[in-house]
C-alpha cells in the first residue's frame, strides 16, 4: 500500500500530463518525447498496481474525463483514447480483484452499471440528436471490448440489470426516432441506434460467458503499450508504428454506408 497522499493540484497535474501526451504523440514525435511517453505509462501503471491512488482513484478518473461513480448521471464519452481506457480498466479490474477475495463490494457492481445506463442514454440521445455534431462521434472499438469486458464482470443479477435496462432503450428509441419529424443527420442518427442494437446482439450471444477472443482483443488493444516512436534524424521525419486493432469485424453496415453516404467515412 502506497501511503503518499495526493493533492487535488498534483492529480490535475498527472492528468493534464497524460492528456497532453495523448493529444501530441504524433505531432512532437521525436526519441526524448517517445521515452517521456513510456516511462509516465509505466509510472502510473505501478502506481494504480501498489494502490497509490486508492483513496483518489474516481478524483483522478474525473481529472481525466471518465468521471465515474454511482451518483453520475451526465453522458458517459463515446471516443476514449487508450491510454485512459488503460488506466480505466486498470482501476476498475483491480478493485474487482480486491473485493473478490471476500465478497465482491456491491458499489463496485454499481459503479459499471451506472456507466453502461450512461452509455446507453448517450447513444440514445445521440440516435434522436436533431442538432448535427461537429464530427464523427461513434464509439471507438476498444472502449466498447473494454465495456463489454467490464459487463462479464458484473453479478447474474446486475448483468440482467444491463440487458434489460438495453432493451427498453432500444424500444423507447425505436419508438420516438420512428415519430420524430427533425434529425440532425440520418446517417449519425442511424450510426448510435445500430450500435444499441450490435450491444443488445452481443448480449443475446455472449450473455454468461465472453467469446473466447475478447479477452485477448483487451489485452492487445488496450493494455498492451504497443505504439512506439523513433526518431530518424537523417531526413528529421518521424516514424511511428502502431500495432493493427484486433476485433470481431461486423462490416455489413459500415460497408453499405460508405456505398450510400462515403464522405462521412474521409
Amino acid at each position: 500500500m502506497c501511503g503518499f497522499v495526493w493533492t487535488q493540484r498534483e492529480l490535475t497535474l498527472l492528468a493534464n500530463a497524460l492528456r497532453s501526451m495523448e493529444h501530441n504523440s504524433y505531432t512532437f514525435g521525436n526519441q526524448i518525447h517517445s521515452d517521456l511517453d513510456l516511462a509516465l505509462t509505466t509510472i502510473v501503471h505501478n502506481l494504480i498496481a501498489n494502490s497509490c491512488f486508492s483513496d483518489n482513484e474516481v478524483v483522478f478518473l474525473e481529472k481525466l474525463g471518465v468521471p465515474v461513480g454511482a451518483e453520475r448521471k451526465e453522458d458517459w464519452p463515446l471516443e476514449l483514447p487508450q491510454r485512459i481506457l488503460s488506466i480505466l480498466g486498470q482501476i476498475l479490474f483491480l478493485r474487482c480483484k480486491k473485493n473478490s477475495a471476500k465478497y465482491k463490494s456491491v458499489d463496485e457492481d454499481t459503479v459499471i452499471t451506472t456507466i453502461w445506463q450512461r452509455l446507453l442514454f448517450t447513444l440514445s440521445s445521440k440516435s434522436l440528436d436533431v442538432v448535427a455534431p461537429r464530427g464523427t462521434t461513434d464509439i471507438n472499438v476498444e472502449h466498447l471490448q473494454l465495456l463489454l469486458l467490464l459487463f462479464h464482470s458484473l453479478s447474474l443479477m446486475q448483468k440482467k440489470v444491463v440487458f434489460v435496462n438495453a432493451i427498453s432503450t432500444i424500444v423507447s428509441t425505436a419508438d420516438k426516432f420512428m415519430k420524430q419529424a427533425q434529425l440532425a443527420n440520418l446517417f449519425f442518427n442511424s450510426l448510435h441506434f445500430s450500435r444499441l442494437c450490435l450491444i443488445f446482439d452481443y448480449m443475446i450471444r455472449y450473455f454468461y460467458d465472453p467469446p473466447p477472443g475478447l479477452i485477448d482483443d483487451v489485452r492487445n488493444n488496450i493494455f498492451r503499450f504497443s505504439k512506439t516512436t523513433t526518431f530518424d534524424s537523417k531526413d528529421s521525419k518521424t516514424v511511428s508504428r502502431i500495432s493493427s486493432k484486433t476485433f470481431l469485424a461486423c462490416t455489413e453496415f459500415d460497408e453499405e454506408n460508405k456505398r450510400k453516404v462515403p464522405t462521412a467515412y474521409q
